[in-house]
Order: C-alpha cells, then sequence, then structure tokens
C-alpha cells in the first residue's frame, strides 16, 4: 500500500472513530455510568439541569457525604448514618438553582430503591432549590403527599462511590408540581 493511501485510510478512521464518540459536555443529560465520574444531571420540568459554575467537581457544585452524623430537626445526638448528593448550577450568577436528596439514620445497600418524601429519621427526600440576584430564595421539598423514588445501582463504601437514579416532585408556590424526573449520579462521597 501506497504511503499516502495509508496515510488517507489511517486519517479516515480516525475520523470516524472520534466523530461517532460523544463526550459529556454539560448541555445534556450525562451518562448513567457507575464508575465515580463524578456526574449529576435531571430534568426540571423537560428542561436539562447539570452542576456548573462553582469550584466543585465537574466544574461545577456537586457534593456527596456519607457519614454517621444527624440532619433531622430537633435530633441533638446522631441516630445513624446520612448520604446526601446534590448538585448546584451557578452559571447564571442571578438565577442558581439546586437539586439534591438526602437520607437520615438509613443503610444504603446496592440495587435498593427508596422513597423519597418528608426528610425525617430513618428516611429521606428530595429538595429543588431556586434562588435570584434580589436574595429570594425558594426551597421546595418532597412530602409525604408529593413523592419521588431514588434508585441506588452502585454504593461502593471502600472506594466512596455512589451511583444511581431518582425521580420526584414538588409543589411550587402556585400549586404547580414541578417535575424532576430522568435524574442521575455517579459521584466519589467523603466520610
Amino acid at each position: 500500500m501506497k504511503p499516502v493511501t495509508y496515510l488517507l485510510l489511517v486519517f479516515t478512521l480516525f475520523v470516524l472513530i472520534t466523530s461517532s464518540c460523544k463526550k459529556y459536555n454539560g448541555s445534556s443529560l450525562p451518562p448513567a455510568t457507575q464508575t465515580g465520574a463524578n456526574t449529576f444531571g435531571c430534568l426540571i420540568n423537560g428542561k436539562v439541569f447539570t452542576p456548573g459554575g462553582g469550584d466543585g467537581l465537574s466544574g461545577g457544585n456537586l457534593g456527596a457525604i456519607f457519614e454517621y452524623a444527624y440532619i433531622t430537626p430537633g435530633i441533638r445526638n446522631p441516630t445513624g448514618f446520612v448520604f446526601a448528593v446534590s448538585g448546584v448550577d451557578e452559571r447564571n450568577s442571578c438565577n442558581v438553582t439546586s437539586i439534591g436528596f438526602g437520607f437520615d439514620s438509613v443503610i444504603i445497600p446496592e440495587q435498593n430503591s427508596y422513597i423519597l418524601q418528608t426528610r425525617k429519621a430513618g428516611s429521606g427526600g428530595g429538595q429543588y432549590v431556586y434562588g435570584t440576584c434580589s436574595g429570594v430564595s425558594e426551597e421546595f421539598m418532597t412530602s409525604d403527599l408529593v413523592t419521588g423514588q431514588l434508585y441506588i445501582t452502585r454504593f461502593d463504601e471502600t472506594n466512596q462511590i455512589a451511583s444511581g437514579t431518582f425521580w420526584f416532585n414538588v409543589l411550587g408556590n402556585n400549586g404547580d408540581t414541578i417535575k424532576i424526573t430522568d435524574g442521575r449520579f455517579d459521584v466519589h462521597f467523603t466520610e
């Protein structure tokens, strides 16, 4: 094979291979992985949400913890482990959005589903927060009537990796349902 023909063939294969690869760029939902890729995303009423603009993981604010602590109001001593994951989008400093969920006093096995409802000892809930430049911050949480679900696909305490999917609904100030759907996360957590 002539060198020019060989180089043309190699170049063509390179273009075909690299053009078929899709990289996660934050404008679409991240892939649902289980490798500790530090990704998080969901749809808020059908619009893509991913963390961004801050100093945290993945170019945005992404946090995950699993520690012996408490988050339930009124409890003064830890009653078990807290597992929480949240992502914040600060790309537009006047409109900051945060999505997250947390569980208080639970054991987190892999391949298990959890109901997102009112957050209290022994259960967990989802949260949607929206803030504006005028200082107004609105916080909407799941409840016993407006719920969701979290499914853990990987929970590896040794490597501190948690992965899974989630969805939940919350009620807005006007009574409309805000739908958080197609959620996925693949994070390293701190202990």
